[in-house]
C-alpha cells in the first residue's frame, strides 16, 4: 500500500489459485474470498483406465454417438492446428461457429473484426511462434463442428476457450472433440494436467471430480475497515431483500 499513489485503505488482489498461491488465515486486515470453484484433469495413469473411471452414462453416450454418426456415414476427425501461420485460418473456424451461437446474441461471441478476435489472434500466434498453442479443431467429414483453443506450458494445458455446432442436435460435437483429444493428449504422456480456470460447470464433472477454490486477497490499512465493509454488507443485502419482499427484518 506504501508503494501507491495518494492514501490507499487497501489492496485487492483478485482470483488466485488455491494450488499456486496457498490461501492463508484470515488477520485482522486480511480477508479471503472465495471467488469460484475450477476444476482440472490430472494425467496419473493410461487413458484407458482414466476412461474406465468415467460414469457410466458419458461412456455409453460416446459410444453409441460415434455408433450414429458410422450408420450416417459421417466421419469424425480431429485435427491439432500448432503452427503460427494456421492460426488465423483456425479462428476464422472458431469465430464462425461462435458467432451464430447464443453468444451471439449477447455480444461475447469472437469475431475476427472485434477485440477479442484481435487478441485472441495476436496471443495464440505468439504462443504458437513459442511451441505452446493447440488448437483443436473436429469435424464431421469436411465440416468443422467444434472446437477449443488452449496453451500449455511444459506440463500442463489450459483450455481457453470452447465452440461448437449449436445446430446439431443428435449428437455432442464438443464432447465428441473433447473425449477424442483427451485419448491423444494421455497417450503423448507429456502434459500432466489438463485446466479449465473456469467456473464448474455440469458438465466438467463428467470429466473430473479435482475441483479448488479461485480466490480474492484483500488487505485494509486498518482493523476497522473489513468490519465497516461487512456492516455496510450485510444493510445492502437487507436492503434488497425488503425491496423484493416488504420484509423490514435483518436475515
Amino acid at each position: 500500500m506504501s508503494a501507491l499513489p495518494g492514501f490507499a485503505l487497501g489492496v485487492a488482489v483478485t482470483q488466485q489459485d488455491s494450488d499456486i498461491v496457498p490461501r492463508i488465515q484470515d488477520t485482522d486486515t486480511l480477508r479471503t474470498l472465495d471467488y469460484i470453484q475450477t476444476a482440472r484433469v490430472s494425467i496419473k495413469s493410461s487413458f484407458d483406465e482414466y476412461w474406465s473411471q468415467r460414469g457410466k452414462n458419458l461412456r455409453q453416450n460416446i459410444k453409441k454417438q460415434k455408433n450414429s454418426l458410422a450408420k450416417d456415414g459421417i466421419t469424425p476427425r480431429l485435427e491439432v492446428v500448432t503452427a503460427p501461420e494456421d492460426i488465423p485460418q483456425a479462428l476464422h473456424d472458431y469465430a464462425s461457429l461462435e458467432s451464430v451461437g447464443w453468444k451471439a446474441t449477447t455480444g461475447t461471441a469472437i469475431r475476427e473484426d472485434n477485440d477479442q478476435g484481435r487478441f485472441y489472434m495476436e496471443m495464440l500466434t505468439r504462443f504458437a511462434r513459442a511451441g505452446r498453442t493447440r488448437i483443436y479443431r473436429y469435424r464431421f467429414n469436411e465440416k468443422v463442428v467444434a472446437v477449443d483453443m488452449c496453451i500449455e506450458t511444459d506440463d500442463q494445458m489450459v483450455v481457453l476457450k470452447t465452440t461448437y455446432d449449436e445446430t446439431i442436435r443428435s449428437v455432442s460435437p464438443a464432447t465428441l472433440l473433447r473425449h477424442d483429444y483427451f485419448q491423444t493428449v494421455f497417450n503423448e504422456g507429456r502434459i500432466k494436467r489438463i485446466e479449465f480456470y473456469g467456473k464448474v460447470m455440469n458438465w466438467h464433472t463428467k470429466w473430473t471430480d479435482e475441483f479448488r477454490t479461485i480466490y480474492h486477497i484483500n488487505c485494509y490499512r486498518w482493523t476497522w475497515l473489513p468490519r465497516l465493509r461487512g456492516l455496510l454488507s450485510r444493510g445492502e443485502r437487507a436492503a434488497k431483500l425488503e425491496e423484493k419482499t416488504g420484509d423490514t427484518e435483518t436475515p
